[in-house]
């Protein structure tokens, strides 16, 4: 079964709220182009540390994905943040968020 979008947000929000972001090593990628495999998507986080897990999900009905991206520590994160946050990759802008 696939969640909205919109769901997803929604439960990223709440978590956020009872957790400390600032300190995470987590965070979610939005706008990722169909047909992305893993390793083309940790190959641009791994110029900004070490990634210890990448899951790719299908957020709803439309072509792109979402996914969920571990980095070896909340440093490594927040650089992530900073610099690929609505950047493109492989055509489409991506968007990143702590959670």
């Amino acid at each position: 079964m696939f969640y909205s979008v919109d769901c997803w947000l929604i439960t990223i929000t709440y978590f956020s709220l009872i957790v400390d972001v600032s300190k995470t090593r987590y965070f979610w990628v939005s706008g990722i182009p169909d047909g992305t495999k893993t390793g083309q998507l940790e190959e641009v986080f791994l110029q900004f540390g070490k990634v210890l897990a990448i899951k790719i999900i299908r957020g709803g009905t439309d072509s792109t994905l979402l996914g969920f991206v571990k980095m070896e520590s909340a440093e490594q994160a927040q650089k992530c943040m900073e610099k690929l946050n609505r950047t493109m990759f492989r055509g489409n802008k991506i968007e990143l968020l702590k959670v």
